[in-house]
């Protein structure tokens, strides 16, 4: 069994005041398959490391190869071979170079 390490970074957050970075609860080990973050918002400075699931050549690599659409959701889904994490409210046009979701919202 495949394992993706996903954490979830908030600098100086309200949930997380006496720390710099922050490890949300949520953060961890996501089995291989299908899962979905529901609360990724780029709003919060949130960062999501996916650094373990391939090794990416850059953020050009990870948005032409490992994005696309779920075709029952109809968002953005990080794909690395059988391994799928949707991320719900958003869609891949929202995803690239000076859209809402950029390169500093990923650790690849």
């Amino acid at each position: 069994m495949v394992q993706v390490k996903l954490l979830i970074i908030i600098p100086e957050s309200a949930q997380c005041r006496h720390k710099s970075v922050c490890h949300l609860a949520n953060a961890g080990y996501f089995n291989s398959g299908q899962d979905v973050i529901a609360d990724f918002s780029p709003r919060d400075a949130e960062k999501l490391d996916i650094s373990d699931m391939t090794n990416f050549r850059g953020f050009s690599d990870f948005i032409h190869n490992y994005i696309e659409t779920d075709l029952a959701t109809g968002f953005a889904a990080i794909v690395v071979g059988e391994n799928r994490i949707v991320l719900e409210g958003v869609t891949i046009d929202q995803i690239g170079p000076g859209e809402a979701y950029s390169a500093q919202d990923f650790i690849l």
